[in-house]
């Protein structure tokens, strides 16, 4: 919708009209916008005037008074046509509001068309620059992205290509796959309808409880020493999830060892407890998940909280490759580069943090927590873990800001009645502090203000409306805990209380109020970045003990992978080499993809090939020794790793050699490069390359297992042959000759 058709609007809607007085409103307020809008287009001397510091105050209220009347008109609306036409003038209203926002007539005056241009999704033309792989291909990756915006500012982030999320289906479909070699049915059924039993009906009502039940389940899944998901952890889950219908038999024997082995992996990669907790959440398969990123910042803006999250906002950007030589336009959602430390690649300077880093403040970092803490509250993100909040630390090594990012796990259906928790998502009953400013501005927002500011992000009614409840909440539990505690200051303490704080009084924070405010309930962000803060010279030993632990397992070990239980031990080596190439990038469905170069990329791809032919050949023999094929002798040879599995499974090493070693050419020696993260991938690098040079050697004695294997695979399968050239004579001479011989 462009500013040019409003008039027409407003004469066709102007015919729709109905007693209601809300929508009477919503045409006064569409009619006054109206005028301005014309008056700004009209030209003086060619050309439309610019629009002043007094317009942009003007047309700024304009355009929120639209979207908020809008929104009350289409609660009071019956018209279904009439509700849709109002949505999309919200949306429109919506967009040129968050523009006006942004645009500074002192620096940059422009005229109204021109800023009516601006309100579209911005399209950025990177035909000409050398983007990262990713974008040539695989679009669910995060595009790393620097430009100069229209006020000659470099700006640097990551672009999310359009994504629709299906991880729930996806698993229930890997599961359906592997359910087969089950060692029984019933285990097969177990298998195949195991996401469904753990959710089970309980997803169509969620409570608290519920919530936190099924969020159990996908942590009780996980080995925290190992951590990864097991078969004996796994087990257990299953335990509970069919404890009705096992009637005391255990799972393990029922689904087979092979099956449960496949199951583990197959729920470690797209079963994780965020998968679950979202699905509870009520953020369903074939939701957007980036625009969601953008719709919290609005709710940022609109709330005076910009600076506590990663700025987001629609993008489209127009790319360049073999398929599309001309240029293709993608759709999405760019995300500004945070500011901070992140707690999974720590530098060398976090050991100079720590305790003392919490005392002697300006108190800023406190009060963006607790601002953090109502946000995510008001959009229901359920996912704000350690890692998903970057630490700011002054000149003086206090801690003095912190930002959130990676926010796509957001604005699920569910709302939780009296305030309460969910996963990482802190309710008011948890929340204990919030600053002066905060508790004002959430009093006074009210529900068609939030609908107005979430339209254009491609969220849905429902996700929509579960936000203005949400809010409802908040604004009961808030005032209703505060005014128990003007009461009486010594409830102050109690679970559920909650303290509003003067914007200037955060100053006086430090470790002993921290520890006060996350005493009474561990569920709230101050407990989690006490914890970080204050922990953090030690997370950083840790970090680089894993990786010394990481680097001598995955380095050492044996690769006899013909002979029986190789190929399992083989996968789990690459399975931890692949995890660490993640984590380094922070890669996956809720993390954001920092920027790897397109060797890094390509090391990882090579992993990646050599684990799904390490997959693809495990597949095969848990075929081949199923209940169901184990005595077909035509699966005979199917059973074993052969002579030419190991000459596949070395082209695969070598070419993750290569790739390794063309990454750490490019990048030069370690100790003259001074990025953590970078340092962090050239190790993660180092490690496939060694693993790669000694997967990419085939020993004498593993090519003659494999030889042997298959002389007793076509052994046995002779003898079946003869076998059953002997049952057929037998019949012949029981039945006389055929006819005919």
């Amino acid at each position: 919708m462009d500013e040019t058709n409003i008039s027409e609007l407003y004469d066709k809607l102007k015919k729709e009209t109905g007693d209601n007085p809300q929508y009477q409103q919503f045409l006064e307020s569409l009619r006054k916008a109206n005028e301005k809008i014309d008056a700004l287009h009209k030209t003086r001397k060619g050309a439309p005037p610019l629009v002043t510091a007094e317009d942009k105050k003007e047309l700024t209220a304009l355009f929120r008074s639209i979207g908020t009347t809008a929104e009350k008109a289409i609660l009071a609306e019956g018209d279904q046509n009439v509700q849709d036409v109002m949505r999309s003038i919200s949306g429109y209203a919506s967009a040129n509001y968050k523009m006006l926002q942004r645009y500074d007539p002192e620096t940059g005056p422009k005229t109204l068309p021109t800023l009516m241009e601006d309100a579209r999704t911005v399209t950025l033309d990177t035909r000409g620059a050398q983007l990262k792989s990713a974008l040539g291909g695989n679009l669910s990756s995060r595009q790393p992205l620097t430009f100069v915006n229209s006020r000659g500012k470099v700006v640097s982030g990551v672009f999310t290509p359009k994504t629709v999320q299906y991880c729930w289906e996806d698993t229930r479909r890997q599961l359906k796959s592997i359910a087969p070699l089950a060692a029984t049915a019933e285990g097969q059924r177990m298998i195949e309808g195991f996401l469904d039993a753990a959710a089970g009906r309980l997803l169509e009502n969620p409570s608290e409880d519920t919530a936190l039940n099924l969020n159990n389940i996908g942590k009780q899944c996980r080995d925290n020493e190992e951590r990864k998901i097991t078969e004996k952890k796994l087990n257990e889950v299953l335990k509970t999830v069919y404890k009705s219908e096992l009637e005391g038999k255990d799972p393990q024997k029922l689904i087979g060892n092979a099956a449960l082995t496949r199951m583990a992996k197959t729920v470690n990669t797209g079963y994780m407890t965020a998968n679950l907790s979202c699905r509870t959440a009520g953020i369903l398969d074939g939701s957007r998940i980036d625009s969601r990123n953008s719709a919290m910042s609005s709710v940022a803006d609109l709330l005076g909280m910009s600076d506590v999250i990663a700025r987001s906002r629609p993008m489209k950007i127009v790319i360049k490759d073999d398929a599309h030589p001309e240029g293709k336009v993608v759709e999405g959602t760019f995300m500004e580069e945070c500011k901070g430390i992140d707690v999974n690649n720590l530098p060398q300077s976090a050991a100079k943090y720590g305790e003392q880093a919490l005392e002697g403040t300006d108190g800023r970092a406190f009060r963006q927590m607790a601002d953090l803490q109502v946000l995510d509250y008001i959009c229901g993100n359920v996912d704000r873990h350690g890692g998903n909040i970057f630490y700011q630390f002054d000149e003086n090594n206090k801690f003095c800001g912190i930002q959130g990012l990676d926010n796509d796990a957001a604005f699920g259906r569910m709302v939780i009645e009296g305030g309460g928790s969910h996963h990482l998502m802190a309710g008011p009953k948890s929340m204990k502090a919030v600053s002066r400013s905060t508790y004002d501005r959430v009093q006074k927002l009210k529900p068609e203000e939030l609908r107005f500011i979430l339209r254009g992000h491609d969220l849905n009614e429902a996700e929509i409306l579960a936000a203005t409840k949400r809010l409802k909440n908040l604004q009961n539990e808030l005032k209703l805990r505060h005014e128990a505690v003007e009461r009486e200051p010594d409830r102050a303490r109690e679970p559920g209380a909650i303290r509003v704080i003067e914007d200037d009084q955060w100053k006086n924070f430090g470790t002993k109020e921290i520890r006060e405010l996350e005493a009474s309930n561990k569920g709230n962000l101050f407990s989690r970045a006490n914890g970080w803060v204050r922990l953090m010279p030690e997370k950083a030993s840790w970090q680089k003990a894993d990786f010394r632990k990481l680097a001598a397992d995955v380095a050492i070990g044996e690769r006899n992978r013909a002979v029986d239980g190789g190929l399992e031990r083989e996968t789990e080596k690459c399975d931890k080499l692949l995890t660490e190439m993640e984590r380094v990038t922070n890669r996956g469905f809720f993390h954001i993809h920092k920027g790897s170069s397109d060797e890094f990329e390509d090391v990882r791809q090579a992993v990646q090939a050599y684990k799904e032919l390490q997959q693809e050949i495990q597949l095969r023999i848990d075929n081949a020794n199923s209940h169901q094929h184990k005595n077909d002798l035509a699966y005979a040879s199917e059973s074993a790793v052969t002579t030419r599995d190991l000459v596949k499974l070395a082209a695969c090493s070598r070419q993750i050699k290569e790739t390794a070693m063309a990454y750490l050419d490019k990048k030069g020696p370690e100790e003259k490069i001074s990025n953590s993260y970078t340092r962090s991938r050239v190790q993660a690098v180092k490690l496939a390359l060694e693993f790669g040079e000694k997967g990419a050697a085939r020993s004498p004695e593993e090519m003659e297992s494999a030889r042997r294997n298959e002389r007793l695979a076509d052994e046995r399968f002779a003898r079946g042959i003869d076998a059953k050239e002997q049952e057929i004579k037998n019949a012949q001479a029981d039945d006389g000759p055929e006819p005919g011989a």
